[in-house]
């Protein structure tokens, strides 16, 4: 590869990390104190590392290096989707819901206990845009656990959309629906299909809707002098953007005429 089209393929998970980072310091700086405050940069947290897991595979020399680093990938992924649901129950005030949180925080250590094994990700296959994983026989538990948690984050936020008054909080709680389903399309994407990697460019998404939503509806309370700080974040990651599909093309086109 060239240094552009490298860049190309490293860049992304990169501009993921600094988004993720940067909010996370917006919002212990910014945000009040409070539960829902720790959950939301929980929910970073996973973001931030399932781009550092693509970032080390992209960056491997090796197969077995490059295999090492993606068996995280579905750790982080589904990390991010039950901070999504701790979060959404705080965040709404849901009674219940406790059981289900519960299981789901047993079910990340026992996942991160099996992945070093394989468990969920067996290996990794070559394709023309480069790795791409091959799942392990407790994948697909792993999958469905993630999407059950993030149903139900989902399903709060829409249960208190539709009882609240505000319309500034409707449109928060819809910004916080769609963001986090569109990461969970793209990791669907990736398990299941031969496409091109989709989960990282969904997660750079997630982070402009995150952004918008404390920028705009101000989620978590952050004031005017953050959100001014914020709205240069948000341009910069849509600057960079069309820079990387450019390259990504180009790294597309240089690979089919060759």
């Amino acid at each position: 590869m060239t240094n552009s089209l490298e860049l190309a393929y490293t860049l992304p998970p990169v501009v993921v990390i600094i988004v993720g980072l940067a909010l996370i310091a917006l919002v212990l700086k910014w945000a009040p104190p409070a539960r829902s405050r720790s959950l939301f940069i929980g929910m970073l947290a996973g973001l931030i590392l399932w781009g550092a897991a693509v970032l080390g595979m992209r960056l491997s020399p090796d197969p077995a290096r490059a295999l090492a680093w993606n068996r995280w990938t579905p750790i982080a992924i589904y990390m991010m989707f039950l901070f999504f649901y701790h979060f959404s129950l705080v965040y709404t005030n849901t009674p219940g819901g406790r059981r289900l949180l519960s299981a789901g925080y047993v079910f990340l250590v026992l996942a991160a206990i099996a992945t070093p094994a394989g468990l969920i990700m067996k290996d990794l296959r070559v394709e023309d845009y480069g790795y791409a994983p091959v799942p392990g026989v407790l994948a697909m538990p792993a999958g469905a656990a993630g999407i059950i948690v993030l149903l139900a984050g989902v399903r709060m936020l829409l249960r208190r959309y539709r009882v609240t008054s505000s319309h500034e909080e409707k449109t928060c709680l819809l910004y916080l629906a769609v963001a986090t389903v569109i990461p969970a399309i793209g990791a669907i994407l990736d398990i299941s299909t031969n496409l091109p990697p989709a989960g990282i460019w969904a997660s750079l998404v997630f982070c402009i809707i995150c952004s918008v939503a404390l920028l705009e509806y101000r989620l978590l309370d952050i004031p005017q002098v953050a959100r001014r700080t914020l709205t240069y974040l948000v341009l910069g990651v849509m600057v960079a953007l069309p820079y990387v599909a450019v390259l990504l093309a180009l790294q597309k086109l240089v690979g089919e005429r060759m």
